[in-house]
């Protein structure tokens, strides 16, 4: 009898190691799958590490919907989360994901500026994280298709100018709106 005790011992103690790791790859699979993902609170850090799982194995429509609630969540409190959450997008999105990120990053661009230019901004001008390049593309093909370039480009710099004294730029964040323009405006669609 007794080894009889020790192997149902075992097994127990197996089954108690074993189920916690089952019902953690269930969340894990949860939290990568964006029809699921728009039912529930989002968890920003959660989104940001299973990006690409995301992108990668998840219904296409449901993770563009889940793009845009992203978006429309940016301007509320926890606008950081859904930036970095759609800056995690830009890094790995690729096909009609990458079309949909450059459309909502022009779309915020113009709608959302002070949190956009909150997050992007720098001492520094380089513009090289993948989020502000999707914005500069994005923006900047809705230049290069516009019916009057000409005018366009006047209302973004009429626009920046505005922004810049909304949110009492400083010199230096001056010089990084300036230096934002002049990307969008160097940009040619390819």
């Amino acid at each position: 009898m007794k080894p009889l005790s020790l192997v149902c011992l075992s097994v127990c103690l197996s089954l108690i190691y074993v189920l916690p790791c089952l019902a953690q790859t269930t969340r894990l699979a949860d939290s990568a799958n964006s029809c699921l993902l728009l039912k529930h609170p989002l968890s920003y850090p959660s989104v940001q590490r299973n990006a690409l799982t995301i992108i990668t194995k998840s219904d296409e429509d449901c993770t563009i919907k889940f793009i845009d609630l992203l978006a429309d969540s940016s301007f509320g409190r926890d606008h950081r989360g859904c930036l970095a959450s759609l800056d995690a997008f830009c890094r790995v999105g690729n096909g009609s994901i990458a079309k949909e990120l450059d459309s909502v990053c022009a779309r915020l661009f113009h709608q959302n500026f002070k949190y956009v230019f909150e997050y992007i901004y720098k001492p520094n001008i380089r513009f090289n994280t993948q989020f502000e390049v999707v914005l500069i593309e994005g923006v900047g093909i809705e230049l290069s298709q516009s019916q009057d370039p000409a005018t366009d480009r006047a209302n973004l710099a009429a626009y920046l100018h505005g922004k810049e004294q909304e949110m009492k730029m400083n010199a230096q964040q001056k010089v990084f709106a300036e230096a934002l323009k002049n990307k969008i405006l160097a940009y040619k669609a390819g």
